[in-house]
This record gives structure tokens, C-alpha cells and sequence, in this order.
């Protein structure tokens, strides 16, 4: 009987320059830029589609490969989660960021109360509500 030599290659093979760039880790300015559109209110999508947009004013085809400068939409969206757990508070326990920023709120005259308990509540009452509040009051 007659013996057959079978390779099967193990990795894949790269056959474009671009397929390559989208494997590059995302640049320290980059992810800087993405907190900067988080912090400015956009979600992790609009700011991919902002940044995209960018390059494509710019005609840089090449950027928009590259993953070092524009990353990969799993990793914008682990950015937005590192992001939100640092200036929003875990969706565990929200309470510790909440408590933290209680002097600012009340700074610019918004109230705050918080009921902690197996049931909890969260009660944020901004000076134009009481303004509303009162007009509708009278």
C-alpha cells in the first residue's frame, strides 16, 4: 500500500498588505481620541462612524485598514467599556462613582438621593426641574 504525504498549512496565509494592517494594536493617541468622543457623548458606533468618516474626508483608504489607527469595532467597544467603568461605575455597583461625583452634582445645584438597600433608587433632581416643577405648580 501506497503512503500519502498530506501537508495542511496551520495558519493563515496573508496575500495583502491590508490584511495585515488589521492586526496592529490600537495606538495610545488613538484610544485617547476614542475617550475624548466618549467623554463628548457619542456611543462606541457613532464614534466609529465619526472617526471612519475622518479618513474618508482625507481619501486615506490605507488608514481605514489600518488597525493601529483605526481600530476594529471589538476593540472600540472594549475601549467604551474600560471608559465607562472608569467615569460611569461598573453596572455591578454603580453606587461608588455615584457617590464620588455627589459634590460636583451639588456644586451646579442638583439634588441627589440615593436609597441603598436590596431595592435601591436613585433620585437626581436638576435645577431646571424645579424650576419646571414650580411653574407647573402654580
Amino acid at each position: 500500500m501506497k503512503k500519502l504525504n498530506i501537508s495542511k498549512p496551520l495558519f493563515c496565509c496573508f496575500k495583502h498588505q491590508l490584511d495585515c494592517l488589521r492586526l496592529y494594536s490600537k495606538s495610545t493617541k488613538v484610544c485617547q481620541q476614542f475617550y475624548q468622543y466618549f467623554s463628548d457623548g457619542m456611543s462606541p458606533i457613532e464614534a466609529i462612524r465619526f472617526h471612519e468618516n475622518k479618513f474618508l474626508l482625507e481619501d486615506n483608504f490605507m488608514g481605514l485598514a489600518n488597525a493601529s489607527i483605526n481600530p476594529t469595532h471589538n476593540q472600540i467597544y472594549y475601549l467604551y467599556k474600560c471608559w465607562r467603568d472608569a467615569n460611569l461605575g461598573s453596572s455591578i455597583n454603580p453606587f461608588d462613582k455615584l457617590k464620588e461625583k455627589v459634590p460636583f452634582y451639588e456644586s451646579i445645584g442638583t439634588t441627589v438621593k440615593v436609597h441603598e438597600d436590596h431595592l435601591w433608587a436613585v433620585l437626581l433632581v436638576t435645577p431646571l426641574e424645579i424650576i419646571i416643577y414650580l411653574h407647573l405648580k402654580k
